[in-house]
């Protein structure tokens, strides 16, 4: 399989094969990179099939509350832009515009390669070597200034359907820092009881949700969510459940138990040798590598006093 995707940070290229053909899949992998085709006809039709799946996520509710938010929170910002384009964004686009963007983004000062798999280092390297070592060196990356959400604020778009779907966003730590494991075991917990509360006990929304998003590297947040007929009852819910904890704190014995879920649901997430190579790719993303081989004891360390604390600061 040989597949390519971009996101809100990174692009990327990806080859998952069998050992037997492995060389023969990495020429086909090096090929893709160096001496992309841009064929005009190929790029037309593909370009309609994203004007076409745009126009759909603007009709979906959630995908367009996500992208909302996101315009929203980051407003002026690159992450207020959608990485998959807009109906109105990509029409216009042109197979030049995208080999002008490939050559400008294309270089080794903005890449790494991971690789996973029952290979050798020198094998890879001499691979490297003959064929990604030709890369221009290109540009290095600029990181625009982080945006911090220390102001309320609040966007309405009224549309006649039945639900209401509600998203709120926070700002917080970044996935490295020592406030990242914490944090996010912290927003587990408060999904958990949100589920309990908005969906078991009270029947108000289907699938509520609190999580530490880490699909957004150098400006982390955290949300809130919920899909409702019943939106002042839902929210005032959701407020006073984070109040609490702000208030009280979290319990020893869920803390334990979270952090059983978050390490079962992390190993489970790398049972292909695909999985592990993301894994540590985004370690990378996050900016120190060491994340991927220190995770476990990075969630055992943390106390209760670290949940609260991190809750109390960013929520």
């Amino acid at each position: 399989e040989l597949s390519a995707g971009t996101s809100y940070d990174y692009g990327e290229v990806n080859i998952t094969c069998i050992k037997m053909f492995w060389n023969e899949s990495w020429v086909l992998f090096a090929d893709a990179i160096l001496n992309p085709a841009f064929d005009e006809k190929e790029f037309e039709q593909l370009k309609e099939q994203l004007v076409t799946n745009a126009k759909q996520t603007e009709t979906n509710p959630d995908a367009h509350l996500r992208n909302l938010a996101m315009q929203h929170a980051f407003e002026g910002k690159n992450y207020g832009k959608v990485p998959d384009g807009t109906s109105e964004s990509l029409i216009n686009l042109t197979v030049a515009d995208a080999k002008s963007y490939y050559k400008k983004t294309f270089g080794k000062n903005r890449c790494f390669l991971v690789v996973v798999g029952n290979v050798t280092q020198e094998d890879v390297t001499a691979k490297i070597k003959a064929s990604l070592a030709k890369m221009p060196v290109g540009t290095p990356v600029t990181f625009e200034p982080r945006k911090l959400i220390t102001e309320p604020g609040i966007f309405i778009e009224d549309r006649d359907i039945a639900t209401n779907y509600i998203r709120g966003m926070m700002s917080a730590p970044a996935m490295s820092s020592p406030d990242g494991i914490p944090m996010r075991l912290a927003m587990a917990i408060l999904r958990d009881h949100y589920f309990v509360e908005l969906r078991t006990k009270r029947s108000l929304t289907y699938a509520p949700q609190a999580a530490y998003s880490t699909s957004i590297i150098n400006d982390p947040y955290n949300i809130v969510y919920a899909s409702t007929q019943k939106p002042k009852e839902t929210l005032e819910v959701m407020i006073d459940i984070i109040n609490k904890f702000k208030a009280e704190g979290f319990q020893e014995k869920e803390l334990a138990n979270q952090k059983e879920q978050t390490l079962t649901q992390y190993y489970m997430a790398l049972q292909t040798a695909s999985d592990q190579s993301y894994n540590l790719g985004m370690a990378e993303m996050w900016g120190d590598l060491k994340i991927a081989d220190t995770y476990y004891d990075r969630v055992k360390a943390v106390t209760l006093k670290d949940l609260n604390r991190v809750f109390d600061k960013y929520t």
